[in-house]
């Protein structure tokens, strides 16, 4: 049972296994012998994404090449990393209050075939603020020549990367940290 159960996140669910313990001298010897099926496809799939990137050029990207797709087989670690793929672009992408508001794989025994509902909501995109610039001796209007964003452009972690690498390649600065402040928006 522990073997058939350790193969279905993989798609294994009509698993046969043949057992036979033998004994030689003062040791007992397992074998089991696994007869397996074809693995358990995913012939429905519907992802949603709702909220403001719904719009958004990276989230049609991405829906149109998610890492999950009809014909597959179900492999539950590609599905907890195709639902990761939707939290990390939304993070990049300032979707800070993204959500799963729904995430279910329905398999279905009879017909040996899976349905998956994703439904994501991207919640509102976050623009950029002001950035406050501390313990620095410079003038603000020269630290901000750094800046590859601007306040009211939407929110992007590449742009806070590029500027967080710009100010530490600067002469100016031992230790440079550009944070985002979603909270204090």
């Amino acid at each position: 049972n522990e073997i058939k159960k350790a193969m279905q996140p993989v798609g294994y669910f009509r698993v046969t296994v043949h057992k036979q313990l033998e004994r030689h001298r003062d040791q007992w010897q397992a074998t089991f012998t696994i007869q397996e099926v074809p693995r358990i496809k995913i012939a429905k799939l519907a992802l949603i994404i709702s909220g403001e990137g719904k719009t958004d050029p990276a989230f049609i990207r991405l829906q149109k090449h998610f890492p999950l797709k009809v014909g597959q087989a179900l492999n539950t670690q590609r599905y907890e990393n195709a639902k990761q793929r939707l939290f990390d672009k939304a993070s990049t992408r300032g979707y800070f209050k993204a959500k799963m508001v729904k995430s279910k794989i329905i398999i279905n025994l009879v017909t040996y075939q899976v349905s998956i509902i994703m439904h994501f909501s991207t919640g509102p995109r976050y623009h950029f603020g002001q950035t406050v610039f501390s313990q620095s001796k410079l003038a603000i209007n020269f630290l901000k020549r750094y800046l590859t964003y601007r306040p009211g452009q939407p929110y992007n972690d590449n742009k806070i990367q590029q500027t967080q690498q710009d100010l530490a390649s600067a002469p100016y600065f031992n230790q440079v940290l550009v944070l985002p402040q979603p909270d204090l928006a």
